[in-house]
């Protein structure tokens, strides 16, 4: 065999062989037994891959800061009723979901959300009981 044939079977091995891996983060920041709750202006809805984002606008004890919200892919939320157009910017919402875990206030894991009009939107369940 020539050169070329060897090195073409060596990539033809490794790519079949190789095994794909799917970068993805640690859920570790967020805790998965307390949950919490902010009310607020969807400022951004960002309906993206791997994790939907919603960044609100919450004011509490005289303070405003911007929550960033994250939830589950938008294949799966897609499948509990979600679409890109679920949220728009200056709708005023009710996150629920799991603060993070060192205590901050800055981000939170969605598990679901209450329209001002009292609609309720689920999600994939809470990652605490198995979901």
């Amino acid at each position: 065999m020539s050169v070329k044939h060897y090195l073409a079977s060596g990539v033809i091995t490794i790519v079949l062989t190789s095994t794909p891996t799917a970068a993805h983060h640690s859920m570790a920041m967020f805790d998965f037994n307390n949950e919490a709750s902010y009310t607020g202006l969807v400022r951004r809805f960002d309906w993206v891959n791997p994790h939907i984002y919603i960044y609100l606008e919450v004011e509490r004890d005289g303070e405003t800061w911007i929550l960033r919200a994250e939830g589950a892919n938008p294949l799966g939320l897609r499948n509990n009723g979600w679409t890109r157009n679920t949220m728009e910017s200056g709708e005023r919402v009710t996150l629920l979901g799991n603060p993070m875990a060192d205590g901050t206030r800055d981000e939170m894991w969605i598990t679901g959300v209450i329209k001002e009009d009292g609609t309720q939107v689920g999600t994939r369940g809470r990652r605490n009981r198995g979901n």
